[in-house]
């Protein structure tokens, strides 16, 4: 346990004085030498309170044990209806299992960050204020708040369908705006200067992720036999779906003339599948390195759902491409698609009509 001279002003901690757990020592300066007193610190909050005497006499650890026993400060923190043992049966559950390994990670490490919080609460305990307060310490990161806010949601309702507690206090938070650009569609002048300049490589990256409008984890593991020349057959990583995806004539033409150096069509210089991590680190530096700025290789997701959407197609035509969930998610990308190009086929249908 680290002590500290002036609680808050964490700079230089005192020696480990072995007090017990929740004790702190503080010390007090007067015009004398300063003495000092311990405190317990209670568990849920700022507020602490002074203990008699000095630890080991008998007084001390009396009033030490009534304050512990008051904040249940003994309790098992994997008794039933806690939010420890709730949150390990939900993540070795059959329903946290299925999910993606992406989100299954990602769920995990928001939950360990509650439960270190709050891990021997009962669930039934937690309050929508506690939740807020926690998402917005994490302001500054609005993105990783709103992750947070969609784990322990599902470990709520977890919790719900098995009786563990009898509401999801996260229900009604809302999530926080995105500092950032998040990932805009790539403009035609963009995809112009890349094809032009970048290695022949991470251009085959570009035309797959745009063509096809899948994620970077589907587009890395598409191997030759994933291609019969016609269409390409993905099972999406993050979500299960199965797709069969009729190649672009453009696509066509660019697959014709690319070796085939490994299993998967994407190949690092050693001709061995991209590492995700790796991928993502090689295409930043040559998205510099060309000067193409302030997009992702997402993006490109969100300009094929743009593209399809200019192109005339529906909601539903673009979501058999992409393989989004529902169409609620393929109208939030279809959004960045001009506006000019909408009006122009709508004005084409519409003349057909007459």
């Amino acid at each position: 346990m680290e002590l500290w001279l002036n609680p808050g002003e964490r700079k230089k901690p005192l020696p480990n004085s072995n007090l017990p757990k929740y004790v702190y020592a503080q010390k007090i300066k007067k015009k004398t030498s300063g003495k000092t007193y311990t405190y317990y610190r209670f568990r849920r909050g700022k507020l602490t309170t002074k203990l008699p005497g000095e630890p080991g006499d008998p007084a001390f650890f009396r009033a030490y044990s009534n304050l512990l026993e008051s904040e249940r400060g003994n309790i098992n923190r994997y008794a039933s209806g806690s939010v420890a043992a709730t949150m390990e049966a939900f993540i070795t559950s059959p329903e946290f299992q299925q999910l993606a390994d992406s989100t299954r990670k990602n769920y995990e490490m928001h939950l360990r960050r509650f439960d270190k919080s709050v891990g021997d609460w009962e669930m039934q305990e937690i309050q929508k204020s506690l939740i807020l307060k926690m998402r917005d310490k994490m302001a500054g990161t609005p993105v990783s708040a709103n992750h947070f806010i969609i784990a322990v949601s599902q470990l709520f309702n977890f919790a719900v369908e098995r009786d563990i507690c009898t509401n999801n206090p996260v229900k009604g938070i809302s999530k926080l705006k995105s500092k950032g650009k998040g990932n805009p569609r790539w403009q035609d002048e963009q995809i112009s200067l890349f094809r032009a300049k970048a290695t022949p490589m991470m251009r085959l990256a570009v035309e797959l992720g745009l063509y096809t409008g899948q994620r970077i984890s589907d587009v890395l593991k598409l191997t030759w036999s994933d291609y019969d020349g016609k269409a390409f057959r993905v099972r999406q990583k993050k979500t299960g779906t199965y797709l069969i995806i009729p190649a672009h004539r453009e696509l066509k033409a660019i697959l014709a003339d690319t070796p085939k150096v490994g299993i998967t069509i994407l190949t690092s210089k050693t001709g061995m599948p991209f590492h995700e991590r790796v991928f993502s680190a090689n295409f930043k530096v040559e998205r510099e390195k060309v000067g193409v700025e302030g997009v992702t290789f997402h993006g490109l997701r969100h300009t094929a759902a743009s593209k399809l959407a200019e192109a005339g197609c529906t909601a539903g035509e673009i979501q058999a491409i992409t393989g989004h969930k529902n169409l609620q998610q393929v109208a939030l990308y279809t959004k960045q698609a001009g506006q000019g190009t909408m009006a122009e086929s709508a004005i084409l249908k519409f003349e057909r009509t007459d």
